[in-house]
């Protein structure tokens, strides 16, 4: 009676351990999403556009996600939600649709312009997205942006779209912005979310710049519209800012720069300032930040008052022939220039977010957030509203060095 026992428990455990494979999936079966995009429907609510890998041809990536370097699949349809898009594509595929290895949501502007709140809710409640994905608002539709995103120097496309919006770490061109980040900063009450800014430039595409200063040409330009023209036409340059969760403006690169200065995650950039020493003159420098910003909120009748000081180091790179850097007042004249020009980039982008976004992007509101008794209080007093009050005092304090190339440049 007891071997019989034995047996049938035995026997029981091991039908319960086979049933874990019942449902599993192999390679084989599955397509793999690399890109998302999401664009405006002509015939329904939205035009749902996924970009495949080859299985094949995937291979091991940033935390294990995949990639390849055959050609890419992309395929749309017009849909009324994501997963009604989803499912349909899986109706005429010969795989079933995976998303656990997106690396990328693209929306196109005009839809990110009507609010996002909706496709925000659905990608996080999806457990197959990874919340690193990143978030891009595209200048052109969201499909076209995938149709041109084919990798130049990366033979692999998750590298190649990991390169796209990890660019900060040595241009401050841009950021790089996460889904979990993103919808964190949407539901916060102390800042607003801000993505990836990204387009498709062609030799057809005007080249423009948002300041008329020839010192400052290079920092002006925004995705789609710079001078950069390559086989590879996609280019992400600039932060796409929001309200909410509605696209209400663009920073172009010296903004981007300011931004990442202030929220302290520029590693190191290159900046144009004016000559001291000759009328058009300019002066390349690298920065990098010395130490984090100091950031104060002070509310004078309920008015926010905001001082910011930022700390950095420059590398000078080049500049005016003739100029001996041996010299500590001239090195000392080039300081108070990049200390000023950085000063009024800075408050200009603050001006800019303040009054023309109404949005705090970099989170000042978690300065007051502490003055405040309850939740409710806090809540009420709608900080992300006051911001657009919002005056600043910016002081930037600058260490500048020459290498020996240009000690003395005859």
């Amino acid at each position: 009676m007891r071997n019989t026992i034995a047996v049938l428990l035995i026997i029981t455990v091991c039908l319960f351990s086979l049933t874990g494979c019942y449902d599993a999936r192999s390679i084989e079966t599955l397509s793999y999403a690399i890109a998302i995009g999401i664009d405006e429907g002509e015939t329904n609510m939205l035009k749902l556009t996924v970009q495949f890998v080859n299985p094949s041809s995937m291979g091991s990536n940033k935390g294990g996600s995949t990639s390849s370097s055959e050609p890419t699949t992309i395929t749309s349809v017009e849909c009324a939600s994501l997963d009604s898009g989803i499912n349909i594509m899986n109706s005429f595929i010969s795989r079933q649709i995976n998303l656990s290895q997106c690396r990328i949501i693209v929306f196109s502007e005009t839809i990110a312009e009507k609010g996002i709140s909706e496709y925000l809710y659905t990608l996080t409640d999806n457990i197959e997205i990874r919340p690193n994905c990143n978030i891009v608002v595209s200048t052109c539709s969201a499909e076209e942006f995938l149709q041109n995103s084919e990798p130049a120097s990366e033979t692999l496309l998750g590298k190649y779209y990991d390169s796209i919006v990890n660019a900060n770490k040595y241009t401050g061109s841009t950021d790089d912005i996460e889904l979990s980040d993103f919808f964190t900063a949407y539901k916060d009450t102390f800042r607003e979310p801000y993505a990836v800014l990204a387009g498709i430039n062609s030799p057809d595409t005007p080249m423009e710049y948002q300041d008329a200063s020839k010192s400052t040409i290079d920092s002006g330009y925004v995705a789609d519209k710079s001078s950069v023209l390559n086989d590879t036409f996609m280019q992400s340059i600039g932060i796409a800012v929001f309200r909410s969760d509605k696209l209400v403006g663009e920073l172009n690169v010296g903004e981007t720069i300011s931004h990442l200065l202030l929220s302290n995650r520029l590693h190191q950039c290159h900046i144009t300032v004016p000559s001291p020493f000759s009328e058009n003159g300019i002066i390349d420098l690298r920065i990098i930040p010395t130490m984090d910003s100091k950031k104060e909120v002070t509310l004078v009748n309920n008015t926010p008052y905001i001082t910011c000081e930022v700390f950095l180091s420059g590398e000078i790179l080049s500049s005016t022939k003739g100029i001996n850097f041996t010299e500590n007042s001239n090195i000392d004249l080039v300081e108070s220039y990049v200390d000023a020009y950085m000063e009024q980039q800075i408050s200009e982008y603050l001006y800019k977010t303040s009054k023309d976004f109404k949005s705090d992007i970099i989170g000042f509101g978690s300065k007051v957030v502490g003055n405040y008794l309850t939740t409710e209080d806090w809540v009420n007093s709608n900080w992300l509203d006051n911001y657009q009050n919002s005056f600043f005092d910016v002081t930037v304090v600058s260490d500048i060095k020459v290498g020996e190339t240009f000690s003395k440049i005859d």
